[in-house]
């Protein structure tokens, strides 16, 4: 089984990266790759990179350690090309983690997230670092920001000890499982700032990404909570009940959050996609919805 969870072209090439994760030990086009071998545990992420027409894999390779791994999310520095993916890990061994930002798996049994940098022709693992604490930590989402080149990260957690809260918008965990966005140099070594996101009376989760052309940060995703923060002025200052889609803005530092939005009706709603025109600034998310009543 093989499974694609994210897609980026290459600025200038027109190449197409695609990461996900597989369970095969036969996957194309790995030899000559920075890993060419799977690693072994139930799954391995991957990344490959197809020509622009789709008729070629010009290269993949396997990205994971002895334990399972499964990438979510990719980027691509828009100025050097080179390849940022993000995802889970329960691989204690996970490749190139020295020197990087948080060096060490966080729990002893759950899963940590990981941001990994590979050169744009998936021959070389620059550099990964773990991210998460002591608890199960996701990372579903990846942005580049555009001017200072600073790696967003974006997912949710159930460690009260997520790294490098402190100073952020939302320092505390609040109550069953946390959205959580996290800031890193564009090398991978220094965890900036991160912040929870989410209430205290529900889960959340964040699934979704973009920063705009002012370094804003928006996040998307999925919230049970009736006290998400700071929706008061939003579009949809009320929980519309079961589960909403969310919509936040955070300032380019993760020390504010600037405004948010629930964004459903009466059933459930969730966000998985989002997107900023260019142009206008506007903001588009995607997602699925079992109300009658979405507004």
């Amino acid at each position: 089984e093989d499974i694609a969870h994210a897609i980026a072209i290459h600025p200038t090439t027109g190449e197409v990266y695609v990461a996900g994760k597989t369970y095969s030990t036969n996957f194309p086009g790995t030899s000559g790759g920075a890993q060419a071998s799977y690693r072994g545990g139930l799954r391995d992420a991957f990344v490959a990179r197809l020509n622009s027409s789709l008729t070629q894999i010009l290269q993949a390779t396997y990205l994971g350690g002895s334990g399972e791994d499964s990438a979510s999310a990719l980027a691509i520095y828009p100025t050097r090309g080179e390849v940022y993916v993000a995802g889970w890990t329960l691989s204690t061994d996970f490749p190139r983690t020295s020197g990087g930002a948080q060096a060490s798996r966080g729990g002893s049994f759950d899963a940590d997230a990981f941001v990994a940098r590979l050169n744009s022709n998936l021959t070389q693992i620059l550099q990964a670092t773990y991210l998460g604490g002591s608890r199960d930590d996701f990372a579903n989402a990846l942005a580049i920001h555009p001017t200072t080149g600073e790696v967003y990260v974006a997912g949710y957690t159930v460690s009260n000890d997520f790294p490098g809260t402190s100073g952020g918008a939302q320092a505390n965990y609040g109550a069953f499982r946390e959205a959580f966005v996290a800031r890193l140099n564009s090398s991978l070594t220094q965890i900036l700032q991160a912040t929870y996101l989410g209430g205290r009376n529900g889960g959340d989760e964040a699934n979704a990404l973009a920063i705009s052309s002012t370094g804003d940060v928006y996040v998307a995703g999925r919230t049970s909570s009736n006290d998400f923060p700071r929706t008061s002025g939003g579009a949809q200052a009320s929980y519309g009940g079961s589960s909403d889609a969310f919509v936040a803005r955070l300032n380019s530092s993760l020390t504010q959050i600037l405004q948010s939005t629930y964004l459903g009706g009466s059933g459930d709603d969730f966000a998985n996609a989002l997107a900023i025109h260019p142009a206008t600034g506007e903001v588009y998310v995607a997602g699925g919805t079992w109300s009658t009543n979405f507004p």
